[in-house]
């Protein structure tokens, strides 16, 4: 995602975007009306290692979820999604783009963290593949192994 910054990167706005929508096509109908990019919500969580959205404790509880779960890069895009799906009462009563967007980030109290992160698991299990497409390494992995061949042959 370097590569774009300090643009956001489209391919996580896309990624976040896909996932709210297959999960919970009301909410993700809700952002889509008030005009405010679930993506890119999803992304301000994201860059902000969800420090806006989350009190201190519950940010050290998901901070030792992320790290001890680094290898799984997919996961980690359904944490901000899982994020919107535990808020979704309080985002549907917003009427407008600035409460919908205050509410994203401003930090929230007494998140069970155990749900948040199992609910992020059921995402993950419960996604089919194609979804996560903008997280691949198999292209960058079969150029390291050609290279690898490359070099010892």
């Amino acid at each position: 995602w370097h590569v774009l910054h300090p643009n956001p990167p489209l391919h996580i706005l896309d990624c976040c975007d896909g996932l709210l929508k297959f999960h919970d096509p009301r909410l993700y109908q809700h952002f889509a009306a008030l005009q405010v990019s679930v993506g890119a919500t999803c992304w301000a969580m994201i860059s902000s290692f969800f420090s806006e959205v989350l009190n201190r404790s519950d940010w050290l509880r998901l901070a030792d979820f992320i790290v001890s779960h680094f290898e799984r890069i997919e996961l980690q895009l359904c944490l901000p999604v899982a994020v919107l799906l535990q808020l979704k009462a309080s985002l549907l009563t917003a009427q407008t783009a600035d409460q919908l967007q205050s509410h994203c980030r401003s930090q929230q109290g007494g998140f069970r963290i155990k749900d948040l992160t199992a609910r992020a698991s059921a995402i993950l299990r419960n996604t089919p593949s194609k979804y996560f497409a903008a997280t691949s390494t198999r292209l960058l992995d079969e150029l390291h192994l050609q290279k690898q061949q490359g070099v010892g042959g």
